[in-house]
């Protein structure tokens, strides 16, 4: 029954998406509206309730200018697709986009003035530290490895380059979120026909999620890019290939412990393609160049905390937040975990085992968590606008962020289901290709990490292309033969 389901820009696909959004809009407004807003209310942090009730007390609103809109749509979809046949004919298609993302987020740069909150103004203080002692210190003062390196030694360089190292830094975002654009371009073309990629490239350029990364400081969306060049690259195979994927690998790791394990999934990658020797060989040389390109930051580590930390020290800080005797499967901050021990190293440690320990008195519960943590990284598709807009210099109209925060959300859970639909069909009838074991290698990778430690909707964001490929891959049919 699900093979012969069809996702097309007519008449039904459309009225599906009408009836389920006027259906919200009563559901939210006669039961949940009430309940949501008193619950926002008891909220202790000011912040949040300030943001979320301007969000949720316009959010019937926002969901009915929304309905106005895809019914202005439905009742225009033919003139539309007229044009939607013109633009996609074009070979500057790419372009196009990546042009639109830049002028559309310097507009938010210019309109949204973000003020940093929680782990971007913890790494930002980093930077400021590291930039006026040359050394990189915890608050405390002492020397440090708990936020991988990378991010603020960019801001550092680029305050020494530029004098204000952030708003360096959002401009390079930028350049990144339109490189990205080029770099999954360039992967997902072949496997996709015009109509497809450019549907592709419209949720990839005009995902509100993707476009307010530009105002947020945080390592997501450089990691993003380089995971996903990195599998252009293995793809594609050109010449030095093997170099260039230690380096990228290198680079993630910089900003990111979870790199570090990738080079097994590279191992599959060539297994696939490779003979054992090769696929041995070729994993080793990467893993070596990787960890070369990592040494300058292990060696600094080694001299200060007498063993080896590859990237930072907080592993064990969020193995016990996803895990400890009273988790919830998502971002929590009910453990005990002295963050002032200026031995990060054995604060780690002791974090590990207490971890393990409770997994091992607690494993029902352990096994009653693991779904939650994948329902906590998907529950909501807007990490990018909330850390954008939840604090700003400049007064945004509630309204106005509501929308926003509608319109994203309502885009996230269409084309995440969807893309399920589309991955169960092509599981259902063996159609996998190279490139689809390649992608969905590394997104099971990302799932698995979720799992081990804990969920959260910023740890599935360097994914979500992954769910708007599979979306748009079958946006006109789900029928493959």
């Amino acid at each position: 029954m699900i093979n012969r389901l069809k996702l097309n820009p007519s008449k039904s696909f459309f009225l599906l998406l009408i009836f389920l959004n006027l259906v919200f809009i009563f559901i939210y407004e006669f039961y949940f509206r009430s309940l949501v807003i008193a619950l926002i209310l008891k909220k202790t942090d000011l912040v949040d309730v300030h943001y979320y009730n301007g969000i949720f007390s316009n959010l019937t609103i926002s969901a009915i200018i929304v309905e106005i809109l895809l019914i202005f749509i439905f009742s225009l979809r033919g003139k539309i697709y007229k044009v939607f046949v013109k633009s996609y004919e074009s070979d500057y298609v790419v372009w196009q986009f990546i042009l639109a993302n830049v002028i559309i987020q310097f507009l938010i740069l210019f309109l949204v003035q973000t003020n940093p909150i929680s782990d971007s103004l913890y790494y930002i203080k980093q930077a400021e530290r590291l930039y006026i002692s040359g050394s990189y210190t915890s608050e405390k003062e002492f020397l440090s490895a708990f936020w991988p390196i990378g991010l603020p030694a960019l801001i550092v360089l680029f305050k020494h380059l530029f004098s204000d190292g952030i708003y360096a830094v959002k401009i390079l975002n930028i350049l990144i979120s339109s490189c990205l654009i080029f770099v999954l371009y360039n992967l997902l073309k072949d496997a996709l026909t015009k109509k497809q990629l450019f549907v592709f490239l419209s949720i990839m350029t005009f995902y509100p999620n993707n476009l307010f990364s530009v105002s947020v400081v945080l390592t997501d969306l450089p990691f993003t890019f380089l995971l996903w060049l990195l599998i252009l690259i293995l793809y594609k195979k050109k010449k030095n290939y093997v170099g260039w994927s230690g380096i990228v690998l290198g680079m993630m790791c910089y900003l990111r412990a979870t790199a570090i394990l990738l080079p097994i999934v590279i191992f599959l990658f060539f297994i696939v393609s490779e003979d054992l020797k090769k696929a041995i060989a070729k994993t080793a040389i990467i893993s070596l160049i990787m960890i070369v390109t990592l040494s300058p930051w292990v060696i600094r580590n080694y001299n200060v905390f007498g063993k080896i930390i590859p990237v930072s020290t907080n592993g064990g800080f969020n193995f016990l937040m996803g895990n400890h005797a009273k988790a919830t499967g998502g971002l929590n901050f009910d453990f005990e975990y002295n963050i002032n021990n200026p031995n990060e190293a054995e604060e780690d440690t002791k974090a590990y085992v207490k971890a393990f320990r409770d997994i091992i008195d607690n494993p029902v519960q352990t096994i009653i968590r693991l779904p939650k943590k994948i329902i906590y990284s998907y529950y909501r598709g807007d990490s990018s606008i909330t850390w954008a807009l939840k604090s700003t210099e400049n007064n945004l109209s509630p309204l106005w962020v509501s929308i926003t925060f509608f319109i994203t959300n309502f885009m996230f859970y269409v084309f995440f289901f969807f893309s399920l639909i589309s991955i169960y069909i092509k599981f259902k009838n063996n159609i996998f290709t190279y490139l689809d074991k390649v992608i969905l290698a590394i997104y099971v990778y990302f799932i698995v990490m979720i799992l081990i430690y804990v969920g959260g909707e910023r740890y599935i964001i360097s994914v979500i292309p992954i769910h708007i490929f599979y979306f748009s891959k079958n946006f006109y049919q789900f029928d493959e033969k």
